[in-house]
């Protein structure tokens, strides 16, 4: 109790400690309500966050200043220690400051413009999930082992690529300036919403939780569409692959449990479970039989733990278990045999 009510009192007040906050790495529960409920509060709270991301975004750019390295490199030295969140709020702060001649520099003013903005690119370990601040106050949620490269500019469309992984996207409302997304070909467009993008090997799946967006071929110039225009609604997920392309609605309990570490799996195949977990561990799961393989399973994992997935496999008879030097290897279980004796 004593432990919740101190973390409660270390939470930010201002744009710049949140901003620090979603910096530092992921988000608690608690945190991210909390998050929520200060967004929630004022629309100033909003303007003032989406003002500090984009600031920031404009200082990562201007990378050559010696004077925005010098803060770049307090910034990051306040992230690698605890006390590291309050030096971190006061360097966003000093930036804020020299934004004014960033601004209104000719010199610099270059920052800004779409054709000289230099991307972000954002990455995550395996293993952790962590949510990162947008410059134009949107959040991303980056899941394990996944890449997003953010192009910080003041006007147009606001663009993202997902380069591997999965990503969940909070979108700041902007009517004027639609918040798009591609992925291997493909580009969701929305101006407010929740959504996730998954990057899978063979397919790509968009996942819509709250507003509205269009999913649709990335590069409109080309001739050939070999899929059309699709608007989801929520609770709907797109998928597209090489074989082809399909909605579908997904259960309530799955779309965003990866964001506390909760895999959940409906009748699912064993393969492909393997496959996702091993995203999330170094130690891996080999399923070296094909009809182990396929064999279908409806689970609730946590991500990274790889002996519940085994046991439970094991205990529906699907596949028999055993520790490999990297890891465990499943295979078709094997039937005893016994032999009667007089």
């Amino acid at each position: 109790m004593n432990g919740e009510r101190a973390r409660d009192v270390e939470q930010p007040v201002d744009a710049a400690g949140w901003f620090a906050r979603v910096r530092a790495g992921p988000l608690s529960a608690a945190d991210a309500a909390a998050f929520d409920r200060w967004r929630a509060e004022s629309p100033t709270h909003e303007a003032s966050y989406a003002k500090v991301a984009s600031v920031w975004a404009a200082l990562e750019a201007s990378r050559a200043d010696p004077e925005m390295l010098e803060l770049r490199e307090l910034a990051q030295r306040g992230v690698r220690r605890a006390r590291g969140m309050r030096r971190l709020s006061q360097a966003i702060a000093a930036c804020l400051i020299l934004s004014v001649g960033l601004l209104f520099s000719a010199d610099t003013s270059r920052f800004f413009r779409p054709e000289n903005v230099e991307p972000i690119t954002f990455s995550n370990p395996v293993g952790q999930v962590a949510s990162v601040g947008l410059p134009d106050g949107s959040i991303a949620v980056l899941d394990t082992d996944s890449r997003l490269r953010v192009w910080p500019t003041k006007t147009g469309p606001r663009r993202i690529e997902l380069l591997t992984g999965r990503a969940l996207f909070d979108v700041a409302h902007m009517p004027e300036r639609p918040f798009e997304v591609t992925a291997k070909g493909r580009k969701v467009v929305a101006l407010g919403t929740k959504f996730d993008v998954y990057l899978r090997p063979e397919a790509v799946e968009v996942t819509l939780f709250e507003g509205r967006v269009r999913v649709q071929q990335a590069g409109a110039g080309e001739r050939r569409r070999t899929v059309p225009d699709v608007d989801l609604t929520p609770g709907y997920r797109f998928r597209f692959s090489d074989a082809g392309w399909g909605v579908s609605r997904v259960a309530e309990s799955d779309p965003e449990s990866w964001r506390t570490g909760q895999l959940v799996f409906d009748d699912e195949t064993v393969g492909a479970i393997a496959s996702e977990l091993n995203r999330y561990s170094a130690i891996k799961v080999f399923v070296v039989d094909s009809e182990v393989a396929e064999q279908r399973m409806s689970a609730v994992l946590r991500a990274g733990e790889i002996l519940p997935f085994i046991s439970a496999v094991e205990a529906l008879g699907l596949g028999q278990g055993r520790p490999v030097h990297n890891g465990y290897e499943l295979s078709a279980a094997r039937t005893r045999k016994v032999v009667a004796s007089r």
